[in-house]
């Protein structure tokens, strides 16, 4: 006879939905922070199994070492572990269950459900190794895969990958992930989060104009502008108006140029280059091949690594772009 589901488990693979964006890719409905938090509630309860949790003050959740453990000894050895970067967030206060904080009725539940709990100790641990594992396959499994065939040349793999539908996301990371391979170890590479916008983008009193920039100390080398769209007259104002007369290189990517004289009056400005998108990501990419006498296919492959794990988790923290290549 099956053994009846645990509630525990119950709810927390009901936290593990997911809902669709406008460009057609599924995005958790439940963030990856709580997820944690779910998580440490049940290690709360295993740790004094007959004491209540409360409601209006359960806990501080900042640290994630032993939750990190638990999950390095349930999943073994494993490529990343799926926890927030700066751990998960604190509960502040008494959960409330009404429309300003509805969205925490997910956190609400596990409480109430943790505090009537009739199983045995041993029934909760082993729900929450399910928990765990139930926990990895969900996030592990936001990636955007992509299947090449082996015989294909690295020149279509690119224009494959800068094709996917991701409201600019993938290409400005790979833009990103590209200058940040090939400059990364002597020079600073930076880029803001998606959409951002210029005002969100500064440090200090560094204003990082563009997408991606190039820096030796505080002077940027390079600014990149990515636009995963054809650059129009409108789009060269926007992008005109932000940077102005500027004293660095200034790079204007986008997928093709509308009327095509427009690309002609960009690059005529001063220190102004308006490049194809796929044009300039393969230069930087060969330029780093024939320096390195590495096979561009290798070269390809490390900027993916670097857009998946610098880009996606550390700027974009969002595992639902990332990029699983998969070969036929």
């Amino acid at each position: 006879m099956p053994r009846k589901a645990d509630p525990i488990l119950e709810n927390f693979r009901g936290c593990l939905v997911t809902k669709q964006r406008q460009d057609g890719n599924a995005v958790a409905t439940v963030a990856k922070g709580d997820c944690c938090i779910l998580l440490q509630l049940v290690r709360m309860k295993l740790d004094n199994f007959q004491a209540k949790i409360d409601p209006a003050n359960p806990g501080r959740f900042r640290g994630t070492t032993v939750l990190m453990q638990d999950m390095k000894d349930v999943l073994g050895e494993v490529p990343r572990l799926h926890v927030p970067k700066w751990g998960a967030s604190h509960v502040r206060g008494g959960l409330r269950d009404d429309l300003r904080r509805g969205n925490k009725r997910h956190l609400i539940q596990m409480i109430e459900l943790l505090n009537t709990y009739a199983g045995t100790p041993t029934d909760l641990q082993r729900a929450y190794h399910d928990c765990i594992r139930a926990h990895h396959s969900y996030w592990e499994s936001f990636s955007i895969v992509v299947t090449f065939q082996s015989d294909d040349p690295v020149q279509a793999r690119v224009l494959q990958l800068l094709a996917i539908p991701s409201l600019g996301r993938v290409q400005q990371g790979l833009v990103f992930s590209t200058l940040y391979r090939r400059y990364g170890k002597t020079h600073r590479v930076t880029t803001k989060k998606t959409f951002a916008g210029d005002d969100q983008s500064s440090r200090g009193e560094v204003v990082q104009r563009g997408d991606v920039q190039v820096w030796r100390a505080t002077q940027m080398l390079l600014a990149v502008e990515v636009k995963d769209a054809i650059i129009d007259e409108v789009g060269w104002g926007r992008v005109a108006s932000t940077h102005g007369k500027h004293d660095y290189p200034l790079f204007v990517l986008g997928i093709g140029f509308s009327p095509p004289k427009i690309q002609h009056t960009i690059s005529s400005q001063s220190l102004t280059f308006a490049i194809h998108l796929a044009d300039f990501v393969l230069s930087v990419m060969a330029l780093s091949s024939i320096d390195e006498g590495m096979p561009l296919q290798s070269v390809l492959l490390q900027v993916l690594e670097i857009y998946n794990s610098v880009f996606c988790d550390q700027v974009e923290n969002d595992p639902s772009i990332r990029i699983s290549v998969s070969e036929k």
